[in-house]
């Protein structure tokens, strides 16, 4: 991969990409390629769903002096949302914003949104 980048790198260059979008280009590139490889590796487990249908979603944001942002709970390398669709969910997210808001000195905003639109369904 170094030597692809490399010499899309100088493509990009020759072409008159600045520096910035050269970065922002390989940037996105890597990421896409890392995505890639983590789900042609990773075992795809999908439990049985219980809602009949979600009409609401809660989450847990997080506001600082820049704006808001939604919590997350590390999980291996990665960063889970702090989102629920359902009361059980919900009540076992509750605690861990509460430690979080302690513990970080940021308020944390419990959020609900009710409007459902679907916006794209991808079939198998």
């Amino acid at each position: 991969m170094t030597d692809l980048a490399t010499r899309l790198a100088d493509d990009l260059r020759r072409a008159g990409y600045t520096d910035a979008e050269r970065t922002l280009i390989l940037d996105a590139l890597a990421r896409h390629v890392s995505v890639k490889h983590m789900f042609a590796t990773m075992p795809i487990a999908m439990a049985p769903y219980h809602l009949a249908r979600m009409d609401n979603l809660w989450a847990f944001a997080g506001t600082d002096a820049s704006g808001e942002g939604i919590c997350g709970l590390p999980l291996g390398d990665t960063m889970v949302p702090m989102i629920a669709s359902d009361r059980s969910r919900l009540e076992s997210l509750t605690p861990y914003a509460i430690e979080m808001a302690k513990r970080g000195g940021r308020r944390i905003t419990l959020i609900r949104f009710e409007r459902r639109e679907e916006l794209t369904t991808f079939e198998p």
